[in-house]
């Protein structure tokens, strides 16, 4: 199969491609589907970083989910990189969403049904980077439809970017747009 997903960078159009592959995952991992946990990382029981690091030596349908299990558990990029012989720049941009999910999490409320509390900063930030609205619930223990809520109130709405179609050779007639979280509208 294959996946496409336009965004204004990498972070966003990775957590895209993530959400369009049809594996029931919302993005790089902060969904509730992970299969290693937060706290399983905190105190890894033997084994658990040897695997992390098998799953992310051998190319497999789970890796990228691997790379930031084990970003998570403080593995460095370097060695990452090693394991798994990508570039420095990807596992950067990797660590990048790990560190937002983390800024994040601080604005976690003790109860889904109480105010959420974050920063319209971060939340536009976090938009930016392609979190979709249920990471974004996971993340902050609340509901997706409150993320929707806060970020309508917020004035946090997507915008659309024009994919010129004939790379400007000549008029495009049937252009398409891609969604983002920026100001500027390219919709006509």
């Amino acid at each position: 199969g294959e996946a496409m997903s336009i965004g204004r960078n990498f972070k966003e159009a990775l957590q895209k491609g993530i959400r369009s592959l049809e594996i029931s995952r919302f993005g790089f991992g902060a969904d509730g589907k992970d299969k290693i946990t937060d706290q399983m990382l905190k105190e890894p029981e033997n084994g658990l970083i040897k695997l992390i690091k098998d799953k992310i030596r051998v190319p497999n349908g789970e890796r990228i989910f691997y790379i930031r299990y084990a970003l998570k558990a403080g593995l460095s990029c370097d060695e990452i990189c090693s394991l798994s012989h990508m570039d420095r720049w990807f596992i950067d941009n990797m660590k990048e969403l790990v560190e937002l999910e983390e800024k994040i999490n601080k604005f976690r409320n003790n109860k889904p049904d109480e105010e959420i509390k974050i920063a319209p900063d971060l939340l536009q930030e976090a938009k930016r980077e392609g979190f979709s609205d249920r990471q974004l619930a996971y993340l902050l223990n609340s509901k997706e439809e409150k993320v929707r809520e806060l970020r309508k109130k917020q004035n946090i709405k997507p915008v659309y970017k024009l994919v010129d179609t004939c790379a400007a050779e000549f008029e495009a007639f049937t252009p398409y747009y891609y969604s983002t979280y920026e100001k500027e509208e390219e919709r006509i």
